[in-house]
């Protein structure tokens, strides 16, 4: 398909759309908007998904495979998700303006080799701006091998972009993920945070951050006894907080 907003669905703000089996999206296109679904009402994912392929095709686009957007805007993710090679400006796979998405418990979660930018970018697997986005407890997530490539010197994020607040409660890895600006590696390989970050795992779950996170304006919390290692760019935190309120559960790689 190509469409403007929404390669293969766009759903409206009254919309709810579920889906009880596994559902594939693979090499949709749109202009603007969500290269396989623009959602502004809920939709259900509950018996596992796959975007592979999905690219929106503007300078000025956000979401490769979803971009999820208002106040009313919900994705919830039950089974196994991947998203693979999914491409656009912004937001390489997922865009969330004022929405929530959640992974529920015991999901299991794939993002990998999903790009973001042109002349700007941010969030290679995803972008958070001003909603909430949770892994909810036993879920297991790898973010990996995504990456923002900009002209300018704005990119960040090579994982994720947060400007909202980001609940991890699952166990997670973040790999080989990159942010550059004319071929040149710039912070927040792995996250780039503008707000909040809870991370709230327990025994026997674990986080890691090869590349570590790139902080600006934001809070981080660490709780629980779940360990949480952070690689070798560590934080690089400017005016902000960062709360680590358990010190068996912070390695400094």
């Amino acid at each position: 398909a190509g469409n403007q907003d929404g390669g293969a669905i766009k759903n409206n703000v009254t919309g709810i759309i579920k889906f009880n089996d596994l559902a594939i999206f693979k090499n949709n296109s749109a202009f603007e908007s969500g290269g396989a679904i623009m959602n502004y009402g809920q939709v259900e994912f509950n018996g596992g998904v796959k975007f592979i392929g999905n690219i929106l095709n503007s300078e000025e686009a956000m979401g490769g495979a979803i971009r999820n957007k208002g106040n009313n805007a919900s994705l919830q993710f039950k089974g196994t998700s991947i998203f693979t090679n999914n491409r656009s400006t912004d937001s390489g796979a997922i865009e969330s303006n004022d929405g929530t998405i959640t992974f529920a418990e015991n999901s299991i979660n794939i993002f990998a080799n999903n790009i973001a930018g042109v002349e700007y970018g941010s969030g290679g697997a995803l972008s958070n701006f001003r909603g909430t986005l949770t892994f909810e407890g036993n879920s297991n997530t790898i973010v990996i091998g995504n990456k923002v490539h900009s002209t300018s010197s704005y990119a960040s994020g090579g994982g994720c972009y947060n400007s909202g607040t980001m609940n991890f409660k699952g166990s997670f890895l973040f790999s080989d993920n990159s942010s550059m600006h004319n071929n040149r590696l710039l912070d927040g390989q792995d996250i780039h945070n503008e707000k909040t970050i809870n991370f709230e795992f327990g025994n026997n779950q674990i986080g890691i951050l090869d590349s570590g996170i790139y902080q600006t304006r934001g809070t981080i919390n660490k709780t629980g006894s779940g360990v949480l290692v952070i690689g070798d760019k560590t934080i690089n935190s400017y005016g902000n907080t960062s709360y680590f309120n358990q010190n068996n559960g912070l390695t400094m790689a």
